[in-house]
């Protein structure tokens, strides 16, 4: 009786210090994602339509939905939740103002980063970061199509 109560008891306490581990592992994950994002101003790279929802936007953008203005814009999360979004050199209009404030909330469990307002090429709300690392953040997002009953997935690519 005693092999057993010894037994359950190093099982327990191993299965206590597995979990425990295992938690603050994905807490120093979630806090390395956090850092990656305010790590420095973000600029567009490339972008597409992700048609088979494979997490690549391999099918271009449709002529005119982006431009030159737009892509040299630069997106800038701070530690306390507030973000600049700058202009760039060329301006879509030019009396936009030239750096907008937003807000963001980042669940580096869920992987979903929400800003309060249009950051990028329309994107607003809840994205989904599909990989950020030191050099590139990646974000998906499922749009509705005007007209139709349903959406077509996004996919952008930021880097520093």
């Amino acid at each position: 009786m005693k092999k057993k109560t010894v037994a359950s008891s190093v099982l327990l306490s191993t299965a206590f210090c597995m979990l425990l581990f295992t938690q603050c592992k994905k807490s120093n994950n979630d806090s390395n994602k956090s850092k990656l994002l305010v790590s420095g101003a973000w600029k567009f790279k490339e972008g597409g339509l992700d048609l088979d929802n494979n997490g690549t936007g391999e099918t271009p953008f449709p002529t005119g939905t982006l431009q030159t203005c737009d892509i040299d814009n630069t997106v800038t999360f701070k530690t306390d939740t507030s973000g600049v979004v700058d202009e760039g050199a060329t301006k879509c209009d030019a009396t936009y103002p030239q750096t907008t404030p937003f807000k963001y909330t980042y669940n580096a469990s869920s992987n979903i980063l929400n800003f309060s307002t249009v950051i990028f090429a329309g994107l607003s709300g809840d994205v989904k970061v599909l990989d950020i690392s030191s050099t590139q953040l990646k974000i998906s997002k499922a749009v509705p199509i005007t007209g139709l009953p349903t959406s077509v997935t996004v996919v952008v690519t930021l880097v520093h």
